[in-house]
């Protein structure tokens, strides 16, 4: 399993909380990880622990959820192997998307698009951090440059929030 890999996985997870902290911290039960099902709330806690510390690099938030799913019953190890195979899938797949995308773009676009996913890929910054560094790329670029750049880059934008009407 490549870092990239690891890393759209990670992604999809803090979306999965994001989205639960929008909803007033509830997540609905078919919303939730699969992996999280039927678990006591002591344990489901741990995870939330992990999942909201900002304070984690994407690679050691990687590696506790590894370990954390590590220590999970039987069933939920399992589900949780068959939830991080299909979100290696899925990375692959935005992976091969993404050079697809870009190889259209002007070469400015090219350039502040690469810059991004290189921030997106590093492990060894948190996601505040990316989501920081990424903005800065982002709001330095033309206007022009960031109509080209909008949907083409999976991992950001307006984390959720509704976009604005000009």
């Amino acid at each position: 399993m490549t870092s990239r890999q690891i890393l759209y996985i990670l992604f999809f997870a803090a979306i999965i909380v994001v989205e639960g902290h929008k909803r007033g911290g509830r997540i609905p039960p078919n919303e939730r990880a699969p992996y999280l099902r039927g678990l006591n709330t002591t344990i489901t806690d741990e995870y939330h622990k992990i999942v909201g510390n900002p304070n984690l690099t994407k690679k050691q938030f990687r590696d506790a959820v590894d370990t954390f799913a590590s220590t999970l019953p039987p069933e939920n190890k399992k589900l949780y192997s068959e939830w991080k195979s299909r979100h290696e899938s899925k990375a692959k797949q935005l992976t091969d998307e993404f050079h697809t995308k870009i190889a259209s773009l002007s070469a400015e676009a090219q350039n502040l698009a690469k810059q991004m996913k290189s921030i997106h890929d590093n492990l060894d910054i948190t996601r505040a951090a990316e989501k920081e560094q990424i903005h800065k790329i982002r709001s330095s670029a033309s206007e022009s440059v960031r109509k080209e750049l909008k949907g083409i880059l999976p991992f950001h934008g307006r984390h959720g929030k509704k976009e604005r009407k000009n």
